[in-house]
């Protein structure tokens, strides 16, 4: 998708943690200690149900100094729901984590990583959409923990976004997986900044 940010090199050794499809209570508020706990910053690509939903655990990702994107307001598919119905989505997303407290949020990962061409043209005047380059495939239940920190820590290069999320799917392994991989990656120099801190 040469219409979207993928990974960037960048002049110190970084890696930009994104967490997709919060927030969940008793998977976001965990993950936001894990961070918090090895000082590390992210980026969380909400939905705008979910956040609706969870305001007060929104406001700690807020309050947590977390950079917030917008993921739509339903999780729909880009390639299976039509143009115009999408971009009222993605604008009723942004919309709902703005009057929850975000202000002016341009960053945006389509769902599934879904966005046609007709799709980006009617928002790429007031969206930056944002991509990944390792996807540590959390949500998949046969994948175990292991699996889910190797592809993480052996993947990850100087600019790497890394996909994971914060549902209730793929809690019972990014939940015992982030420690893991924040303290390999810190190990091996990394540092870890908002989508947005990006030269």
């Amino acid at each position: 998708m040469p219409y979207a940010r993928w990974m960037e090199p960048q002049k110190n050794p970084t890696v930009y943690l994104t967490f997709d499809d919060g927030p969940v209570a008793g998977v976001t508020d965990r993950l936001l200690d894990i961070l918090a706990e090895h000082r590390a910053h992210a980026t969380f690509f909400c939905l705008g149900q979910a956040a609706e939903r969870e305001p007060n655990l929104f406001q700690r990702i807020l309050d947590a100094d977390h950079q917030v994107g917008n993921h739509t307001y339903s999780h729909c598919n880009g390639w299976t729901t039509p143009t115009a119905q999408y971009i009222d989505d993605i604008r009723r997303g942004r919309t709902q984590l703005e009057q929850l407290g975000q202000r002016n949020v341009r960053l945006f990962r389509p769902p599934y990583g879904r966005l046609t061409l007709k799709q980006w043209i009617g928002i790429r005047h007031e969206t930056e959409v944002c991509m990944w380059d390792v996807t540590t495939q959390d949500f998949l239940e046969y994948r175990s923990v292991d699996q889910v920190i190797d592809t993480a820590t052996k993947n990850a290069t100087n600019g790497s976004i890394l996909l994971m999320h914060d549902s209730s799917l793929a809690a019972p392994r990014i939940l015992s997986a982030l420690p893991r991989i924040l303290q390999s990656l810190t190990d091996r120099g990394f540092a870890f900044q908002r989508l947005s801190e990006r030269k």
